[in-house]
């Protein structure tokens, strides 16, 4: 055999059929039949496996449509897990690019749930942040911001011997307080126990708790006849307080009447005199226009505009002859609220030195008052200088409101007030300090007495003579106020109607007669037919007749 057929030979049949052929016919047969066997068995077996190979891919690319999800997620997985799988070379065309087109959506797919899934992961872990955030600043603002304690300086010897020393001080001293606090909490504790075998002992022995019971109903009697003797002698004691007083009252009464009428002789019957020196251009200071008369009504009766009607002419004439200034407030004009009209008095006042820069005194005259005697002049009669000190009714007593006195009294002779100082004249009647007719000076002292006198405190009081009571319970109380207050008798500027010998009652010469409580009693006429025809006129050309005012509208509750 040639060398190209043995090569032909070994590629079909592999290395063993090459062998050499053997010398005898029969040895050489059995072997080759062997050979031959082996040889078809092995291409019997290669061409099953392949008819195997065949028949499932064909049964898998039949069930392909029906089972496209399943190799999908079956693919993903595979995808997942990095599985690959070597596909047979004799897959069709279209079966691989069907399969590469769902490889491409499964991608697709997969991308955009990793995507969806890492955005819920990224909230979850923001949410989760967020809370963590929260939570830590909730933390860091419940608890205490850590602050460093300060360094202290190094101290010396001496300095720390000294702490020490304070330091055993306070010891001793907590020590020693708390067992004071121990001995109280003992000693309680047996006073409560003592009580408790009282108590028992009691509860036990019947003869020992009817002999108590019997001692507690004599203790009572006996407390409810001491009670009894108590009140009667409260009773007592007020009785003779208010004896006291009443004596006390009467004294002062007495010394009260006494210079009364000693100053009638000694102030009202002697007038000043003054030389050429102390007047100026003829008048003693001040005088014209430095004094004002006030007026004031809300016109609200027939019977006070009846009064001033006659009253109004009457000081009109008085400021003529004298330079003095008229003025007139319609207190319907003055707010004071609810509040009665009495207290728009102050705001009247104030008004007038507003108005009329260049008034030094104004006089508050109430409209049941008439001038008399239009020949005296306010500066040489109260308002000097000298008239003002030495007019004063000194060392007598202040009457309270309700015609008693408590012990206030004037300043006496041996200590006279500064005349600067005296801001506030009034007088003095059977109900104490009169508000109808006084003097009042312009300065700081003024203003802050007004502020002082229209106090809410006083409206509130609801007294019985209102602004007059308040005025006479701050002379009294107040040092302050009394210092620079002047009293004087009453007829050098009020005097009263009333009997011959009153000390009050008005005489012939005196300055001004108020008819007080006149407009209350609408009894004003029956005094005008008995005095105003003895006033004293000015001379014709100073005279007046025929003033009317125009009130505002009426305020309602005044």
């Amino acid at each position: 055999m040639d060398t190209a057929n043995q090569e032909h030979l070994r590629r079909s049949f592999g290395a063993a059929s090459l062998s050499p052929p053997a010398a005898s016919p029969a040895l050489h047969t059995k072997p080759m039949f062997r050979r031959r066997f082996s040889t078809t068995l092995l291409l019997l077996g290669a061409c099953v496996c392949l008819l195997f190979l065949a028949a499932s891919q064909s049964r898998l690319d039949l069930d392909v449509p029906s089972y496209h999800g399943y190799r999908k997620s079956k693919e993903v997985t595979d995808e997942k897990l990095h599985v690959h799988k070597e596909r047979p070379q004799e897959e069709h065309h279209e079966h691989v690019e069907h399969k590469e087109e769902s490889k491409e959506e499964i991608k697709e797919e997969s991308k955009e749930e990793s995507k969806e899934e890492s955005k819920e992961e990224s909230k979850e872990e923001s949410k989760e942040e967020s809370k963590e955030e929260s939570k830590d600043k909730s933390k860091e603002e419940s608890e205490p911001v850590a602050v460093e304690p300060e360094k202290k300086p190094e101290q010396s010897p001496e300095q720390a011997e000294e702490e020490k020393k304070k330091a055993d001080e306070l010891k001793v001293q907590e020590d020693r307080k708390k067992t004071e606090e121990d001995k109280k909490e003992e000693e309680k504790r047996l006073r409560e126990e003592e009580k408790n075998g009282r108590i028992d002992r009691l509860a036990e022995d019947e003869e020992q708790f009817k002999k108590t019971e019997a001692k507690l109903k004599a203790a009572e009697e006996k407390a409810k006849a001491m009670k009894e003797e108590l009140e009667e002698a409260r009773k007592r004691k007020e009785e003779r307080r208010k004896k006291a007083q009443e004596q006390k009252s009467e004294k002062l009464q007495g010394i009260f009447h006494k210079l009364e009428g000693e100053e009638i002789g000694s102030i009202v019957n002697k007038p000043l005199t003054y030389t050429d020196e102390e007047k100026v251009d003829g008048h003693v200071q001040p005088y014209g226009p430095k004094i004002a008369l006030l007026s004031a009504s809300n016109g609200k009766t027939d019977n006070e505009m009846a009064m001033l009607e006659l009253v109004l002419p009457n000081r009109q004439e008085y400021c003529n002859y004298h330079g003095y200034i008229c003025a007139f407030v319609d207190l319907n004009t003055v707010d004071t609220g609810s509040d009665h009209v009495v207290w728009a008095k102050m705001g009247a006042i104030q008004r007038v030195f507003d108005e009329h820069p260049e008034v030094e005194w104004v006089w508050w005259m109430d409209t049941d008052i008439f001038l008399m005697n239009p020949e005296i002049e306010l500066g040489e009669h109260l308002l000097s200088d000298r008239a003002l000190v030495e007019r004063l009714t000194y060392a007598r007593p202040i009457r309270k409101p309700d015609a008693t006195f408590d012990g206030e009294v004037y300043p006496s002779k041996d200590n006279p007030p500064k005349p600067e100082n005296l801001n506030l004249l009034l007088t003095q009647d059977f109900f104490g300090i009169n508000a109808g007719s006084f003097f009042i000076k312009r300065s700081p002292w003024t203003d802050m007495l007004l502020d002082l006198w229209y106090d809410p405190v006083h409206v509130e009081k609801n007294y019985i003579f209102k602004e007059q009571e308040a005025l006479n319970n701050l002379i009294r109380g107040h040092k302050s106020i009394l210092s620079h207050t002047g009293i004087y008798p009453q007829r050098l500027f009020n005097s009263y109607t009333g009997e011959p010998n009153d000390v009050w009652t008005y005489k012939e010469g005196d300055l001004a007669l108020h008819l007080a409580g006149c407009n209350h009693n609408n009894d004003c006429e029956k005094h005008l037919t008995g005095y105003f025809p003895q006033r004293v006129r000015v001379p014709e050309k100073y005279r007046e007749s025929g003033l009317r005012v125009d009130f505002g509208k009426k305020k309602e509750g005044n």
